[in-house]
């Protein structure tokens, strides 16, 4: 009888889901953990003060301007914040949605991943995406970028699924998840892309092919309006005049950063920088397997995912706005199955050699893919360690010092205008002084210039990488720089103060 009941309890389907997918329930642990370990110790940086805007909210129709307020936003994202701020607006759980959206981007890249490639490229590349320092990074952002990404892979998914198989329940399943996701990022609008090239060029799809069009021309039609809706509804007309790269930042470190091979952090070449160049290097060699197959739907939709990062580069230089990497995010589950095809071939290619030698060797060609996952895991550590021991910036230690040495009748000149309200976050939110809010300017170097005949205390925050030029104007102006810790982040910024 007892035999029995374990007989019955190893066939519960539960156990049985999890025997079948125990490694791939153990990257999405992992995954999670990661995008758990340390959420709330750092502090708010800039947008997301922006985006804490809505714990303020009475109810959602007073996020609606915070929505506005903001580029490329959309609403839900900013729902699901404020449904958080019911029960807590501490770092960590107003952060937790997004390691929510983060860990189950997982299992929906291995399941797309595997009709794409096969199961154990796609174990390898959702293994990649879940130690991915860069991916971990926006998992713990108080930003739409995790459920950006999660969406935009969702929908691709969706499509793909649909395109294979194009019957109305499956486009129907296609067309509510992307206007779902375009309402959390109008970004999901370009999984549309993905869906025309497959169209134009993927022998995959070349069955049923009227069908398809007509099916996709409908869904695209849904969608377009949806986002329409929307962008009419939500979407300020926000105005820029910003330079294409940020201060001190060149494009293809940008470029590099924005595709993983770059650590986001680091400013010096150190072992975290290995991991980027093993992410390159794989993602070479998955292309060169790729490229093997040159009608595949896996091919085209990297060629897709290129394309969509030249339009988006174009945007940013049409909405006069900066060229950031994490406009490059969702597509990074796309690299990464390609560094997965990268990194499944050169498990094949050591097990085939391990085969062709005596049967001595038998037992360690299974260990390949444990090794390989070890390497992995070793290589990426100092790339973990480096984002995990870095900072969004020192806006708290520049905001303290302000309010320690302060004095009735001093001013603070932000040098970046965005920024202004971001420090006033600091001192109304985390010191609870408001007094000073009022004597917080945004300003130009012509200000700061302008500022030395002014009476009482000056402080000057600016950007942490400055040109010769705008270092001159401090220093001939009389300014001298607070020594605060100025350990390099793209967040971290410098204090410099003037005293009559």
């Amino acid at each position: 009888m007892r035999s029995s009941q374990m007989d019955t309890s190893k066939t519960h389907p539960v156990f049985c889901f999890i025997r079948k997918y125990k490694l791939l329930l153990a990257v999405i642990l992992l995954g999670f953990l990661l995008r758990l370990f340390q959420l709330g110790n750092d502090i708010l940086w800039y947008d997301e003060v922006g985006v804490f805007g809505v714990t303020k909210a009475r109810n959602l129709a007073d996020i609606v301007p915070i929505v506005q307020s903001h580029v490329m936003a959309m609403p839900l994202d900013y729902v699901f914040t404020w449904l958080a701020s019911r029960i807590g607006t501490s770092n960590a759980i107003l952060r937790f949605p997004s390691v929510i959206w983060g860990t189950l981007t997982l299992p929906v890249c291995y399941f797309f991943f595997k009709e794409l490639t096969d199961q154990k490229t796609a174990l390898y590349a959702v293994f990649l995406l879940a130690i991915s320092p860069f991916h971990i990074q926006y998992s713990q952002e108080l930003r739409f970028y995790s459920s950006l990404t999660l969406f935009y892979v969702l929908s691709t998914y969706t499509l793909y699924r649909a395109m294979k198989n194009p019957t109305a329940r499956m486009w129907s399943i296609f067309t509510i998840t992307t206007v779902i996701g375009v309402f959390f990022h109008m970004y999901v609008l370009l999984v549309l892309v993905n869906g025309l090239v497959w169209f134009l060029f993927s022998d995959e799809i070349r069955p049923n092919r009227q069908m398809i069009f007509r099916h996709l021309l409908w869904s695209a039609t849904v969608i377009l309006l949806s986002f329409a809706i929307g962008f009419f509804l939500f979407s300020g007309r926000v105005t820029f005049a910003n330079p294409f790269l940020e201060t001190g930042i060149s494009f293809w470190q940008t470029v590099f950063t924005g595709l993983g091979w770059l650590p986001f952090y680091s400013n010096s070449l150190e072992w975290s920088w290995v991991w980027g160049l093993t992410c390159c290097l794989l993602q070479i060699g998955g292309l060169i397997v790729l490229l093997k197959k040159p009608r595949s739907s896996g091919i085209w939709l990297m060629v897709s995912v290129i394309l969509q990062m030249a339009v988006i580069m174009a945007l940013d230089v049409f909405k006069q706005y900066f060229f950031m990497p994490r406009q490059w995010l969702p597509f990074l589950p796309v690299l990464l199955m390609t560094a997965g095809i990268g990194l499944s071939s050169l498990n094949h290619w050591l097990q085939d050699r391990f085969s062709s030698t005596s049967m001595l060797f038998t037992p360690q060609k299974r260990m390949i893919p444990a090794i390989l996952v070890c390497l992995i895991l070793l290589i990426d550590l100092p790339a973990l360690v480096t984002y995990y021991s870095g900072t969004k910036g020192n806006a708290d230690g520049i905001s303290a010092y302000i309010h320690t040495h302060w004095l009735p009748g001093s001013m603070v000149l932000v040098i970046n205008p965005y920024e202004a309200g971001y420090y006033n976050f600091f001192f109304d939110e985390v010191i609870k002084d408001s007094s000073i809010v009022p004597s917080v300017w945004q300003a130009d170097w012509q200000t700061v210039q302008e500022s030395t005949v002014w009476k009482g205390k000056i402080f000057v925050i600016t950007p942490l990488l400055l040109s010769m030029d705008q270092q001159n104007i401090l220093e001939s102006s009389g300014y001298k720089l607070i020594p605060l810790d100025y350990h390099f982040t793209r967040y971290s910024r410098q204090l410099w103060i003037f005293d009559h």
